[in-house]
């Protein structure tokens, strides 16, 4: 419980649970896009959602044309394991940016550089690029042509950048 001022004015203050606010449980603030198959273009609307990959077939989501402010939280919560988990960048903007690449058998940690110029999208493959459950990227346009990316993935195998220019 938390105290926020009393509304009404007397000076004092009023618990407040935020563990049960609308504002956490979705009514206001971001909204959730969930796909579970097949692609999804997103629109400058559904700025602040959040993407879930939570179905093992790979499928794309497009993010609308770069415009500064705009941004999306993703994240896996299934493993891919047919196809590639993909979120592409519209026409003429790109990625630019590092997420942080866990490897499966030295537990070290690999930077993966997205330049801002040539970077459209970002593939998990279920294993030497990501794809992997819990995989998460935070999405933001900084310019009309470039969104800046953070995240972290892990990967198996040969582990491989999860960055693409096609």
């Amino acid at each position: 419980m938390c105290p926020l001022p009393n509304p009404h004015g007397k000076g004092t203050t009023v618990p407040h649970d935020f563990r049960t606010s609308k504002m956490l449980n979705g009514s206001r603030g971001a909204k959730r896009v969930t796909k579970t198959a097949g692609a999804a273009t997103l629109t400058r609307e559904e700025s602040g959602a959040l993407l879930v990959f939570n179905n093992a077939t790979g499928f794309t989501f497009t993010l609308p044309p770069a415009e500064t402010g705009l941004w999306f939280d993703v994240i896996v919560n299934t493993t891919c394991t047919s196809g590639v988990h993909r979120v592409a960048c519209a026409s003429g903007d790109f990625f630019v940016g590092t997420i942080l690449q866990g490897t499966d058998s030295t537990f070290t940690q690999a930077a993966r550089t997205a330049d801002g110029s040539t970077h459209l999208a970002w593939e998990g493959n279920g294993g030497t690029t990501g794809g992997i459950i819990g995989d998460f990227l935070h999405i933001v346009a900084i310019s009309d042509t470039q969104w800046a990316v953070w995240g972290q993935n892990t990967a198996t195998g040969t582990e491989a950048t999860p960055w693409k220019t096609s």
